[in-house]
């Protein structure tokens, strides 16, 4: 009981992702050639076609905070579908 407590408090401590840029907005990470992927499961992720140094981040893994630019996060959500796209 302790331990679903813990998952609860973690998972609502956690900060809200990010939104995808509005239509036509070009990001430093490129997450809007990927914005037909949210929703979608992780399987349809086209890894070949990502640039380098994503990040694909499942629901309860543990990542670093230093901030890239550059760098694309694809967010998975708890059921392995993907929830969101942002640049750091």
């Amino acid at each position: 009981m302790i331990a679903a407590a813990s998952m609860a408090w973690a998972c609502a401590a956690a900060p809200a992702p990010a939104p995808p840029p509005p239509s036509g907005e070009v990001t430093a990470c490129g997450s809007e050639r990927f914005t037909y992927l949210i929703g979608q499961p992780e399987s349809a992720i086209p890894r070949s076609e990502l640039p380098p140094g994503v990040r694909v981040i499942c629901a309860t893994c543990m990542v670093t905070q230093d901030y890239r630019e550059d760098r694309l996060n694809i967010t998975l959500s708890a059921d392995g579908k993907v929830a969101s796209l942002r640049c750091g």
